[in-house]
């Protein structure tokens, strides 16, 4: 019986052992490289929001399209940040619900402790599945992140805090957004968007 049970503790490791590799194998083949920063120099002052109405109600939305689109595609490179930024600008975009004076962008600024936290975090998330998912309703509420360097140029990722919470940047294919990347957010966030971001 005691050999029995080391047999079959054996073939129990060996099982897992196979699974594990099967598993790193699959995640592998479905990650991108990671590419180039994508640079965009932080703005001065956050944009300006708009009450818009349609057939919907009122909107709170920007005037402009944001450049902070996924590119759609696996094949595009995967979103990445260098670890060591010096500083963070952050813009706040509030969601399509947002009303009265609460329809308004906020710029926050935080230093290298903060920046750095995020930064390396974020290169740790997991590419965002190719394969359609059912998420929660997306109002737009987003942080647009803007890493700051002593060489180069500020370097740029769009953080989504509601629907599937993606992360993306213009030509880079998206990551998924986790509570390491929400976390360090969380406090240095406007108090309006607290409540979308992990405590």
């Amino acid at each position: 019986m005691a050999s029995m049970n080391g047999l079959t503790r054996l073939l129990a490791v060996a099982v897992t052992a196979g699974l594990a590799v099967a598993g790193a194998g699959s995640a592998g083949a479905t990650t991108p490289p990671h590419g180039k920063p994508v640079i965009e120099a932080a703005p001065a002052h956050p944009p300006k929001m708009a009450l818009v109405k349609d057939s919907n109600g009122t909107r709170c939305t920007l005037p402009t399209t944001s450049n902070a689109s996924p590119s759609g595609s696996s094949d595009a490179p995967l979103l990445w940040v260098r670890a060591h930024p010096t500083g963070l600008v952050a813009v706040w975009i509030p969601g399509l619900n947002a009303t009265g004076k609460h329809c308004a962008a906020r710029r926050t600024t935080d230093g290298a402790a903060l920046a750095q936290r995020v930064a390396v975090a974020i290169r740790h998330t997991k590419a965002f599945p190719s394969e359609p998912l059912p998420c929660p309703y997306d109002d737009n509420t987003q942080v647009r992140l803007y890493f700051t360097y002593d060489h180069g140029g500020d370097e740029y990722a769009d953080v989504s805090l509601a629907g599937c919470r993606p992360i993306s940047a213009p030509a880079r294919a998206s990551r998924w957004s986790d509570t390491a990347v929400e976390k360090p957010l969380h406090d240095a966030a406007p108090a309006a968007w607290r409540s979308y971001l992990a405590t």
